[in-house]
């Protein structure tokens, strides 16, 4: 119904920009903990929350804490594992995705 494509809408979109951000925070993390890299990582913690996509959203929330008290190390190490549940994420709404054209 129009709920099912509302929210197929909605993850889409999420899709697109998801990928942009993350690569802008990676470019952003390069320069620091800046104020760019604390609100592109808020950012993307609220749209996981939002989608429910709670390990992504979670070590998205250690990131911005660690990018808010200038702990560039800590920033760092983290850094593979938002890629690692980001890349989850992506790899389940790309599931849905497909599985839901299929039907």
């Amino acid at each position: 119904g129009d709920d099912h494509e509302l929210f197929r809408e909605v993850l889409g979109e999420f899709r697109s920009y998801a990928d942009r951000n993350l690569a802008e925070i990676a470019q952003a993390m390069e320069k620091g903990p800046e104020k760019e890299t604390i609100r592109r990582i808020h950012s993307l913690k609220g749209a996981a929350a939002n989608l429910g996509a709670e390990r992504l959203a979670f070590i998205a929330a250690q990131c911005e804490s660690a990018a808010k008290q200038g702990r560039q190390q800590e920033l760092t190490e983290l850094w593979p594992p938002l890629r690692r549940d980001f890349a989850a994420a992506v790899a389940a709404i790309d599931d849905y995705l497909t599985a839901s054209i299929e039907e």
